[in-house]
This record gives structure tokens, C-alpha cells and sequence, in this order.
């Protein structure tokens, strides 16, 4: 049996349109926490907009993307309407600002 290759991907979140500030303070944490369940290291969040609905965070892992997926559906933070990408990145990068996430980057 092979062990899994870890990869460095990035997670989008954009929560449905009608979506309020108590529904972003309650399940916002359990999708964070699906995350950390999912993720091998550290998770670090690369942006969030002004309004909560619509945030992205780097981590690595061994997980089948499919496999995150079906996760972020069943999480009790998610509901009908919510939006989610994940996608591997390699280590040809660069950025301007965000120096966390390439502070992340560049360590993990």
C-alpha cells in the first residue's frame, strides 16, 4: 500500500446570498472545523470579505478532493445553496500583501 502524497491546496467558502450574521457566526466555526479535520497541518485563512459570506484558507492534505467535498456537504455548517471549490496549488507561486497565507505558504 502506497502512502498518500500531501498537497497543498485552497478551499473556497461562499455562503448562500440570504445568508445573515447570526447564520455566519453559528456555522462559519463548523466549517473551519471541517477544515482542521480534513487538513494533515495548520490551516490558514488566505481572505474573507467584508460581509463573512465569502472566505478561502490554504492547508494541506491527504484527502481525496471528492472525499472533502461530500464532507462539506454533510456539515451541519453548511446548507442548500452554499458554494465550495478546492483546488491542489504547487509551490510556483507569488503575491503581493497577504502575509499570512504566503507566510503559510512558504512553510508549510
Amino acid at each position: 500500500m502506497t502512502t498518500p502524497i500531501p498537497v497543498k491546496c485552497f478551499a473556497i467558502f461562499q455562503l448562500k446570498s440570504n445568508s445573515n450574521m447570526q447564520r455566519i457566526v453559528e456555522d462559519v466555526p463548523e466549517i473551519i472545523d471541517l477544515l482542521g479535520q480534513v487538513s494533515i497541518g495548520n490551516i490558514e485563512q488566505v481572505f474573507r470579505s467584508n460581509d463573512g459570506h465569502l472566505f478561502g484558507y490554504f492547508l494541506t492534505t491527504i484527502k481525496h478532493f471528492n472525499v472533502i467535498r461530500a464532507s462539506f456537504e454533510q456539515c451541519g455548517g453548511t446548507r442548500t445553496g452554499d458554494n465550495f471549490i478546492i483546488f491542489d496549488v504547487n509551490d510556483d507561486f507569488a503575491a503581493v500583501g497577504f502575509s499570512r497565507a504566503w507566510n503559510w505558504f512558504q512553510h508549510n
